[in-house]
């Protein structure tokens, strides 16, 4: 050999495949060179992590991550249901500026509105299917009257959002509550004399109607 050393000793080393590798050491580098003059690492071989053991640490970081998961998932719902709950609690409070006996004023308010639009419907059908016994309508002053007083009331129930959802909503004083705040809902409500001055305007068409088509028909 060609290469100089200030200190030299040879070690045997077996490879697990049974062969024999001479390999030469200097003294000041922690270096083994082969007889073939390669460099060969004399770090001690990492023990191989058994298949058993990779299975054990995937199904532990599985179970931690399902667990977040879960962690996650009620976290999510528990912050669901406090907005529910607060939204609700919000709700009953708009709702309670407004008196019981408002609300129930208004319940028998759509009572009769929902009586004389039948009525209604039920006189514009006939007149619509040329009944003869209603033919007299058609130009008469008093139908004038009564269909005014039908548009007065639509125009009424069609000018905001309280009154459109007022004849739609089945638990309308819940829907408002929840719907409307508190300042709306005591402004809309004092418009409450208007809606029944109008529904009452449309009752007494209705009856005028109906009396004066009776004595047609007599």
């Amino acid at each position: 050999m060609t290469m100089r050393w200030d200190y030299l000793y040879i070690r045997r080393k077996f490879r697990e495949q049974s062969g024999v590798t001479w390999l030469l050491r200097t003294r000041d580098q922690n270096v083994d060179y082969r007889a073939d003059g390669a460099a060969v690492s004399d770090q001690p071989v990492p023990k191989a992590i058994s298949p058993a053991h990779v299975g054990s640490a995937a199904a532990a970081a599985g179970d931690s991550a399902a667990t977040s998961a879960v962690d996650s998932s009620a976290g999510s719902a528990k912050v669901k249901e406090e907005h529910v709950e607060g939204k609700a609690e919000k709700a009953e409070k708009s709702k309670a500026v407004i008196s019981a006996q408002e609300w129930n004023k208004l319940k028998g308010l759509k009572k009769r509105f929902s009586a004389a639009l039948t009525t209604v419907q039920e006189i514009q059908g006939r007149v619509q299917a040329k009944d003869e016994a209603w033919s007299w309508v058609e130009g008469s002053n008093i139908a004038q009257k009564w269909k005014k007083s039908i548009d007065e009331l639509d125009v009424f129930k069609k000018s905001n959002a309280f009154w459109s959802s007022w004849t739609m909503e089945e638990n309308f004083s819940r829907y408002a509550g929840r719907t409307f705040k508190a300042p709306d809902l005591k402004k809309y409500m004092g418009e409450t004399q208007q809606l029944e001055s109008k529904i009452a305007s449309l009752e007494v068409e209705n009856k005028k109607l109906l009396a004066m088509n009776a004595a047609y028909r007599a």
